[in-house]
């Protein structure tokens, strides 16, 4: 509850009906799809022998921040030449790491606190791989892979504050949390970096959130891999983090 936005392929909201939005390859045709009907064949009938793709994933937080893309080139996929992309059994959306992405037209962040979750496979070995972003000149938020680190970044003025230095190139609840003066990353249910460096989020107005690329797109920016769920707090939330990874990772059995 009281999420900000909640993007997932399994139904998190007792009130969500549909989750994705899919168009077909062979005639371009567009259909809803509740969580269900993503694998219990109705999905894949709908596909056929040919491709789906991503049209809308949807907001299940009651907010209406869904992530649309009207184009087709950089539309990611869910069905690839009628076969469901799975990770770790269950379904995932396919980002190609050069064209794809989706986005909200409108701010989810906010000036104040921000939490997310995040449950992704990053393939990149390059650049940097934007789980989700929404940032410009005067700050944001990002949560990020990189072939050199695996960052979990908090920007304040366009300055990455909090890194965890590894690659990572598995399934993986992220977590990451800012406060104004702290800041914390959390990698499958455990505490990798605590980061007491003093700054304020600022000046995010106007700009869009975007799934799966930088805010706004760039290529060296895009993410390559298997995305499954991102949930985003506006709001501390600090006494409900262990109990939303615990409950995540009992759905996806990531660690």
């Amino acid at each position: 509850p009281n999420a900000g936005a909640a993007y997932s392929l399994r139904k998190i909201n007792y009130n969500t009906t549909n989750v994705v939005r899919i168009r077909r390859s062979s005639d371009n045709s567009e259909s809803n799809f509740t969580a269900t009907q993503i694998t219990d064949g109705t999905l894949l009938t709908f596909c056929g022998s040919g491709s789906g793709f991503v049209a809308t994933w949807y907001d299940q937080s009651g907010n209406n921040a869904h992530a649309i893309q009207a184009t087709a080139v950089n539309q990611p996929s869910l069905i690839v030449s009628g076969v469901l992309n799975l990770e770790n059994g269950k379904p995932a959306i396919v980002f190609n790491g050069t064209t794809n992405f989706l986005s909200f037209n409108g701010e989810v962040l906010n000036k104040g606190s921000f939490l997310a979750f995040t449950v992704a496979k990053n393939l990149r070995t390059s650049d940097s791989s934007r789980i989700f972003d929404q940032s410009n000149i005067n700050g944001g938020a990002v949560l990020s892979s990189n072939g050199n680190q695996a960052i979990f970044a908090i920007t304040s003025a366009g300055n990455i504050v909090v890194t965890r230095n590894s690659v990572i190139l598995t399934q993986s609840l992220r977590t990451s949390q800012a406060l104004s003066g702290n800041t914390k990353i959390r990698q499958n249910g455990g505490l990798e970096i605590n980061n007491t460096t003093t700054f304020t989020m600022s000046g995010n107005t106007g700009v869009d959130l975007v799934i799966g690329n930088n805010s706004p797109p760039s290529a060296t920016n895009a993410f390559q891999g298997n995305m499954q769920e991102i949930i985003i707090y506006t709001t501390n939330n600090n006494s409900n983090i262990l109990p939303i990874e615990a409950q995540i990772n009992n759905y996806y059995s990531i660690y």
